[in-house]
């Protein structure tokens, strides 16, 4: 297991925040699809002790329930909220920084992580992903052009040329 850290804990709260905000699109925008909740019921199921017995329906259309679930996902995951309490330790002096550390069984370094500068070869992969990635984003924000009307042929194509397209024929009267 790699060492805990703000960076890698905040990760994984920032993942989890993206399944919340999923979870919320799948039961406001298709309510019928449950593929996602599914999933995160799975989820749950793996990281519960009493395999989910209280867990929604995967078609419970309830965010607060989903909302439970990955909290339950939070707190299975990661058993505190060290992350959160930055400010607590580095705004004192080193000193009290290190005895209030030591107290609370946070490493001395666990604020300090940095994300891993990535290798050229990872770079090439990376921006390839995020390339990918933005014109998944662009193509889905791109208005899509309308089709184009079929060919028009024979007596059609000459009523619309005419501008007589549309216009009721008159029967002639019977009377």
């Amino acid at each position: 297991m790699p060492e805990l850290t703000a960076l890698l804990e905040s990760t994984v709260v920032a993942v989890l925040q993206n399944v919340r905000w999923l979870l919320k699109e799948e039961i406001e925008d298709m309510p019928d699809d449950t593929s996602f909740r599914s999933l995160v019921g799975q989820a749950c199921r793996d990281l519960s002790s009493d395999g989910g017995l209280d867990l929604p329906a995967d078609s419970c259309d309830d965010m607060r329930e989903w909302g439970f679930c990955v909290d339950r996902l939070h707190n299975g995951i990661l058993w505190d909220t060290d992350y959160l309490a930055e400010a607590s330790y580095v705004d004192h002096s080193p000193a009290r920084g290190k005895t209030l550390k030591e107290r609370m069984g946070v490493s001395q370094d666990y604020f300090l992580a940095i994300a891993p500068e990535p290798t050229p070869p990872q770079m090439e992969i990376l921006r390839d992903e995020l390339e990918m990635l933005c014109l998944e984003i662009s193509e889905a924000l791109t208005p899509q052009p309308l089709t184009a009307p079929q060919e028009l042929s024979g007596e059609s194509a000459e009523k619309k040329a005419s501008g007589e397209e549309g216009k009721a024929e008159k029967k002639p009267s019977t009377e």
